[in-house]
């Protein structure tokens, strides 16, 4: 995660505005957060708020959040009062009733509502204040919402951008432009994949494993077949191609998960081969 902090921070200084505000004031660039019903919120305020921590990225600190939340998601409304106590009373995070206030406190966002239907209408309010925004996965809820929140930056020039953790997970980052190992032809990628009934597809959870297969093998790739396994034998089904992805039948229990080099993940697996 604090491979993404440091992104954000490049793209926020390399802004001609805010570029020159920290090199005139030297001050920590004020971050703010959109939904705090994820652990992700509490873990890039630990990176850039405790100096004391071992993947501190200096420059930057979260001043504000905007709670958001969603009543029909439990790990939304299950989560956010434990997030909100934590932020406020650990952090000193100051938590604000709507992102208008928050827009005037900061000079960048973090988007990091669990529910990815939110990140549209939230995209849109926060792209007014033309800060410099990351909007944690998923992008969105499905792909029109997707296409819209990137047609709505580049119109307003907005510099933002996406991505799960696992891009930048080391063991990827070795694969890539490795000399030793040379151009890889193909990938076999497992990830968990649980599922949720508003969002379509693998959107909810399974994107870390597509992200982690497009940052191996590139934008363009052939993706084969697809499968949903709970872990049991014999339990393995086949979804098709990407495509055809249809999760609407799939099995709902958690169970856990064996793959290469990974002896403990749980909820449902994608493979991609």
């Amino acid at each position: 995660m604090f491979r993404l902090i440091s992104l954000l921070l490049v793209m926020v200084t390399s802004c001609a505005f805010l570029g020159s505000l920290v090199g005139q004031n030297q001050e920590p660039i004020r971050v703010g957060i959109v939904g705090i019903d994820t652990s992700h919120a509490v873990a890039f305020t630990e990176i850039l708020n405790n100096p004391e921590g071992k993947n501190h990225v200096a420059g930057a600190r979260v001043v504000a959040a905007y709670p958001g939340g969603s009543d029909d998601i439990p790990a939304s409304y299950e989560r956010l009062p434990k997030f909100r106590q934590t932020l406020e009373e650990k952090y000193g995070v100051e938590i604000v009733s709507t992102i208008p206030e928050l827009l005037e406190r900061v000079d960048a966002v973090l988007l990091e509502s669990v529910d990815g239907r939110k990140h549209l209408p939230q995209a849109k309010e926060i792209f007014k204040a033309r800060l410099p925004v990351f909007i944690d996965k998923p992008l969105a809820a499905d792909l029109d919402d997707a296409r819209r929140i990137i047609e709505l930056a580049k119109e307003g020039n907005i510099p933002f951008f996406s991505s799960s953790s696992l891009r930048f997970f080391h063991g990827i980052q070795r694969l890539i432009n490795n000399e030793e190992i040379g151009a890889i032809r193909g990938a076999d990628v497992y990830s968990p994949a649980s599922l949720e009934p508003n969002h379509v597809d693998l959107t909810w959870y399974g994107i870390h494993g597509i992200e982690s297969l497009y940052a191996v093998m590139g934008p363009w790739l052939q993706v084969g077949d697809t499968f949903l396994s709970s872990g049991r034998r014999g339990s393995r089904r086949r979804l098709g191609r990407r495509k055809n992805w249809n999760f609407s039948r799939a099995p709902r229990r958690r169970n856990r998960l064996w793959g290469p080099g990974d002896r403990r993940k749980e909820d449902r697996c994608i493979r991609s081969a």
